[in-house]
């Protein structure tokens, strides 16, 4: 017995020295470079999400200093995007072809064309395409804060050349990095992955992930930012506090 408590008392220390240590590098004296402009997306990014969500975007968080990302929502039959909240943002939701399933703390609602529904910060919500046909939908969100740099990042994780393994450690290390209000276990996680990682060639981030080629022009863009942008007061839903280029691998550094 008296053996085995060595062991694990070892164990434990090295573990905190080997953590310690490791987040003390990761963290503090060689921290990963943040993000620059040419690395955030811009309109015309696609992005795939896990649940068969497609974003378009139009306005980013980079044309528009930060006040809003506004995208073409586009939803294969049974595509879903998971239930979560935004603390101190506001989405908003106009259907332009099919139908969305809606589910606003806990109360689901149909939208079809042209229905809108805005969503305030602090509700529980989600939402999906029930029907047969392709749902096509105006996503928008106020303050644009980071979710169009997460969602191309989600895209590659998710749909490059690494293994399993490798894509969860990378959603962890993305979302606890550079994720908004991320709950803590992912905080942890992160905390505890990310130094061992880069070690493995890992980043939180790859600028390779923004399609740079498939954007479009400063003329459509200008066009784009000079469109105007759905009021949400104009909605006529309410209740519930609402108105109604990837890199081919994990393991190489890509730039």
């Amino acid at each position: 017995m008296g053996r085995w408590l060595k062991r694990i008392a070892g164990l434990g220390a090295f573990l905190t020295v080997y953590f310690g240590v490791g987040a003390l590098l990761h963290f503090v004296i060689f921290p990963e470079d943040t993000p620059l402009q040419i690395d955030r997306p811009r309109s015309g990014e696609k992005a795939v999400l896990p649940g068969g969500s497609t974003f378009i975007y139009r306005v980013t968080a980079l044309e528009s200093d930060g006040a809003l990302f506004e995208a073409d929502w586009i939803g294969e039959p049974g595509a879903a995007v998971p239930t979560h909240t935004h603390p101190s943002q506001t989405v908003t939701l106009e259907i332009h072809t099919g139908s969305l399933r809606v589910v606003l703390n806990g109360v689901e609602q149909t939208l079809n064309s042209g229905d809108r529904v805005t969503i305030a910060p602090g509700v529980k919500h989600q939402w999906g395409n029930p029907s047969r046909g392709t749902t096509r939908a105006l996503f928008q969100i106020r303050p644009a804060g980071k979710a169009d740099f997460v969602f191309v990042q989600t895209d590659r994780a998710f749909h490059g050349d690494a293994g399993p393994l490798a894509t969860i450690v990378q959603t962890i290390v993305l979302i606890g990095t550079h994720g908004e209000h991320t709950a803590w276990p992912i905080e942890v996680l992160r905390f505890l992955v990310a130094p061992t990682a880069r070690l493995f060639g890992i980043q939180s981030y790859y600028p390779a992930a923004v399609d740079r080629g498939g954007a479009e022009t400063n003329e459509t863009q200008d066009s784009r930012l000079a469109e105007p942008i759905a009021d949400p007061s104009n909605d006529t839903m309410s209740g519930y506090g609402v108105r109604t280029t990837r890199c081919p691998s994990f393991f190489l550094r890509c730039s």
